[in-house]
């Protein structure tokens, strides 16, 4: 559920040192992103006032659909009393003014407001908004609600000649996956392409942890991809391949098998509604911040020992759509055209 968003956050006091004391008026300041759709003087993405002039500007070439508009909505300002006390939106930012008695208590404020209501106000909302920033006071004492530990971040240090040499080594395994040679190397192919859509939902994250569970996912399916077993066998045929590969038995027991149980497991392929503790949500946290790493090495050293001759993946039997999948569309298609047609949401096909 909220498995890999929720990392430890804490009050950093100012001044610093600053003593808080409950019970105690709590004055809570949330900033919500984008700000077009609270009425802030920027363009909205999706949300525009009626009677405006609005277009669809489509990029074919970035493949990007953007509105474009000059129109502002006004400014969103509403309040009303909830079981937390007065709530207030002067556009983008919301204020929550009430009394706590304890610590726990605005722990518990924060959090319901940080974590639930974005995505409910994403039911109501096209612009889908998040919270950016947290502040608030105590008493007389101001804060910001800020993360104790983000991960260890990574930064990559490049020369012109280090760029030149990666694009050689990249046009290079290229040749690697050109199925005009055959279909040998599909299995490769699909891995690098689940590898690049993980790194790219980090990347397209505003937090780096937004996306995390989806990342995970993606890594188990590149361990599926590149070591077809039978039902109920995927993690003990993982563990003979990466062995064969070189990998030794903690570094595949720490960094790949991970991915495969918590496909199955955690809160990754499949939901959960469990409530885990600060310990158990650190240790798979902490998994999650080693694995871009791990299977970047392992996907490097899979092109290696094939150019080598080394490793012989098993093709796939066939590269056309397996004939269950086919009817699945086609029934998907036949509601979609029926629905279509219902409700007039757009020309039938």
């Amino acid at each position: 559920m909220l498995t890999y968003l929720v990392r430890p956050r804490g009050l950093y006091l100012e001044p610093e040192g600053a003593v808080i004391e409950f019970p105690a008026n709590v004055r809570l300041e949330f900033q919500f992103e984008p700000g077009g759709g609270f009425g802030e003087d920027v363009p909205p993405i999706r949300t525009v006032p009626p009677g405006a002039k609005a277009r669809f500007q489509w990029n074919a070439c970035r493949g990007e659909t953007k509105v474009q508009t000059d129109a502002r909505l006004p400014r969103l300002r509403t309040a009303l009393d909830g079981a937390d006390g007065r709530i207030e939106f002067d556009g983008s930012r919301m204020l929550v003014t009430t009394r706590l008695h304890s610590r726990e208590e605005l722990q518990r404020v924060l959090e319901t407001y940080f974590y639930g209501l974005p995505p409910i106000l994403a039911l109501e909302m096209l612009d889908c908004p998040t919270i950016a920033e947290v502040r608030g006071q105590v008493g007389g004492v101001s804060f910001c609600w800020g993360l104790l530990d983000s991960g260890p971040a990574s930064i990559d240090v490049a020369t012109e000649s280090i760029q030149q040499e990666r694009v050689r080594r990249a046009i290079a395994r290229l040749g690697t996956l050109d199925e005009r040679n055959g279909l040998a190397n599909r299995r490769l192919l699909a891995a690098v392409q689940y590898f690049h859509i993980a790194c790219r939902l980090a990347r397209a994250a505003e937090r780096r942890f937004e996306f995390l569970s989806e990342s995970l996912l993606n890594f188990a399916k590149i361990l599926a991809a590149l070591f077809p077993a039978p039902p109920n066998q995927t993690i003990e045929k993982t563990r003979q391949e990466l062995k064969v590969l070189g990998f030794e038995e903690l570094e595949i027991e720490a960094l790949y098998v991970p991915a495969l149980a918590l496909r199955n497991a955690v809160d990754v392929a499949h939901p959960t509604l469990a409530g885990y503790s600060d310990a158990e949500l650190a240790t798979l946290q902490r998994y999650a911040d080693f694995a871009e790493e791990a299977f970047r090495k392992l996907l490097i050293r899979v092109f290696d020992c094939i150019d080598k001759g080394e490793l012989n993946l098993k093709p796939p039997s066939d590269k056309a759509t397996p004939s269950d999948t086919r009817r699945i569309i086609e029934r998907i298609g036949d509601n979609l055209r029926q629905y279509q047609r219902m409700s007039g949401t757009g020309e039938a096909v």
